[in-house]
């Protein structure tokens, strides 16, 4: 096996893009394959001894190992944004509702002051 030295001297614009038509397939591809890497908890196809993931990710282009790991389904959850999952009430709930507040407070004491 190759070591992490050897595979810093190849790892280079040039060679990489060989395989695709510009920089930004080549990001979107790494992208993806770390992605699938991580989530599937594959280990990668080439020893390197960079904890690096994304260098994990080019060594193993530049070396055509890559390879996708079939990632099992996952049942559709209905979307709930963030808020819904809150119980207690947010920072600027609490903001929001001493505003409103003062407001009343403010036309009350504005009416007494007709009167």
């Amino acid at each position: 096996m190759k070591t992490d030295v050897e595979f810093r001297d190849q790892l280079t614009n040039e060679k990489l893009l060989k395989r695709f038509n510009n920089q930004f397939e080549l990001v979107r591809y790494a992208i993806q394959l770390a992605e699938n890497t991580i989530r599937s908890g594959r280990e990668p196809e080439i020893w390197t001894d960079s904890q690096n993931v994304s260098f994990q990710i080019l060594a193993e282009i530049a070396a055509n190992r890559e390879e996708f790991t079939e990632l099992p389904e996952v049942a559709d959850e209905p979307a709930v944004s963030r808020y819904e999952k809150q119980a207690e009430p947010s920072w600027n709930d609490e903001v929001r509702a001493l505003k409103e507040d003062k407001k009343e407070r403010k036309s009350k004491s504005k009416s007494k002051a007709a009167k």
